[in-house]
């Protein structure tokens, strides 16, 4: 299940008696009490970026063709920001799998490694960027959504947590109304005041929530076509062929649909889902759900959540 309380989160970090050494410690000098000096609004002051921020990690690989992307989107946040999350597939399975590249490659990911190349991304432009962990809370059409397409609640939150991501139900009248489940996304160091994240001024810079792995999906349905294209066995046994008869059928098929629908594919035919993309003027000031818990922010993932091959 998700952790709903920061407490619960930092019990782990307990568990290492030298955690407190990688923690941020605050200096004060007084010649007094310090009552009423570290206030809550201490905290909420702007923490400025750091070199780790900027920096290429196991996971944030800042190759060749995560830089030259950058320079393709011109180094701007805005479209950055939209380019991953209009073409990423969104895989729900949980921690750090694939990293930056690979995610690129495959144009696919969970949100950790979704993270993972939206921070390569940002930091190849020159963009300070770290990763934020968290519980957050969306409506069940939501969640049905965001799994690709699923109509049936239980099927969906059966296949984000079959993927070991933490989550669980909200039921009202008998029926699932929500769900709560731990999550991974991003936060990018840029200039919001005027223009909101689309550089054409250095003012006001401050950290903007991103999250490029959630994003909603549109169904397309397939076709029928065999009454224009049947699969005769007789035609596929009487020639030599190097593919099966699958694969066989397949090919004719898209022969048919090259001839009277050069518009489509077989991909057309047998129907798929598709990211309902969004165009973006200027970054978005706040995530696209409700957030539980903040539990961490950091400029690399925690090695306990990043996957590992152990040799037997």
């Amino acid at each position: 299940e998700p952790r709903m309380k920061k407490e619960e989160f930092e019990q782990d970090l307990k568990k290492d008696k030298h955690t407190w050494k990688n923690q941020k410690r605050i200096q004060v000098a007084s010649a007094g009490s310090l009552a009423g000096l570290l206030t809550s609004s201490s905290f909420n002051a702007i923490t400025p970026p750091t070199a780790a921020d900027l920096a290429e990690t196991v996971d944030v690989q800042l190759t060749p063709e995560i830089r030259a992307k950058a320079l393709e989107l011109g180094n701007n946040p805005v479209k950055i920001y939209e380019w991953v999350r209009n073409n990423i597939e969104f895989v729900p399975t949980w921690g750090s799998i694939q990293g930056a590249q690979m995610t690129m490659l495959t144009k696919q990911g969970n949100a950790f490694d979704t993270s993972s190349l939206l921070i390569s991304i940002l930091r190849a432009a020159g963009i300070s960027a770290h990763y934020v962990t968290g519980t957050i809370e969306l409506p069940i059409d939501k969640i049905m959504s965001w799994a690709g397409g699923f109509t049936d609640p239980q099927a969906a939150l059966t296949f984000f947590a079959s993927g070991g991501v933490p989550i669980r139900s909200g039921i009202s009248g008998g029926k699932f109304t929500k769900a709560q489940m731990e999550h991974a996304w991003v936060e990018a160091y840029v200039p919001y005041g005027n223009y909101r994240g689309t550089m054409r001024d250095q003012s006001i810079p401050t950290w903007i929530p991103l999250d490029a792995s959630f994003k909603q999906y549109s169904i397309v349905s397939g076709f029928d076509v065999t009454a224009s294209a049947p699969y005769s066995q007789d035609d596929y046994l009487s020639r030599p062929s190097d593919q099966n008869s699958m694969h066989y059928y397949q090919s004719q098929i898209q022969s048919y649909l090259d001839t009277t629908m050069p518009d489509k594919s077989i991909i057309d035919v047998k129907g798929r889902r598709k990211i309902a993309e969004e165009k973006f003027k200027f970054l978005p000031s706040s995530l696209p759900y409700k957030t539980i818990v903040i539990a961490k922010k950091a400029s690399d993932i925690a090695a306990d959540s990043r996957a590992k091959v152990n040799s037997a």
